[in-house]
């Protein structure tokens, strides 16, 4: 029991070094925020501890100055591996290039359990869109996402289509749906 909570523990305070100072750009948030969120929701559904700890780490190679070999050296094998699979490769840093290889990634997965952080992700990014739409309506989309709302949702709708040929009966998969209507907690109770 102690490694698994170290692990994800060392994960947590990495993730909270790596991604400091840095703000959620709908929210003005702490960055932190975000993969406490997804770590939260693997962690409610009983995943893993390096699935876990991944989600702690799964924007660091991307959206810090953090490697992937750093990665690999400071972490297990496993978590290093989620990792990776959540984490869009040099050369796809277009927007659309991005997201076409993330569907690639979830359509071709070998199994449920490899792509988990970048479900777990997607979710948390609809929850915070949709919370945030509430609030601020489709202005959202002008001041967030270059008023390109239909390439947002064509991308979580790809993404869905793909998840759903895989694996439509797990609960993390289902939520919003009458059998688990409730979701994440407010990222504020982090």
């Amino acid at each position: 029991m102690e490694s698994v909570k170290k692990e994800i523990k060392r994960a947590e305070k990495f993730a909270n070094l790596a991604h400091a100072g840095q703000k959620r750009k709908i929210t003005g948030e702490p960055y932190i925020t975000h993969p406490a969120a997804v770590a939260r929701l693997l962690t409610k559904y009983g995943f893993n501890k390096y699935q876990i700890a991944a989600a702690w780490l799964h924007d660091t190679v991307e959206d810090t100055k953090t490697k992937t070999k750093t990665i690999r050296t400071n972490f297990d094998k496993r978590t290093a591996r989620y990792v990776a699979i959540a984490t869009r490769p040099k050369g796809t840093d277009s927007w659309k290039k991005g997201r076409r290889y993330t569907i690639k990634v979830v359509k071709r997965a070998k199994n449920f359990d490899d792509i988990a952080v970048i479900i777990a992700d997607k979710i948390v990014n609809v929850e915070d869109i949709t919370r945030n739409l509430r609030k601020q309506g489709m202005s959202l989309f002008d001041k967030f996402f270059d008023g390109k709302y239909r390439r947002q949702l064509w991308y979580y709708e790809a993404v869905l289509k793909a998840i759903h040929k895989r694996d439509k009966n797990r609960p993390i998969v289902l939520i919003g749906s009458k059998k688990y209507p409730h979701s994440l907690p407010n990222s504020s109770q982090t």
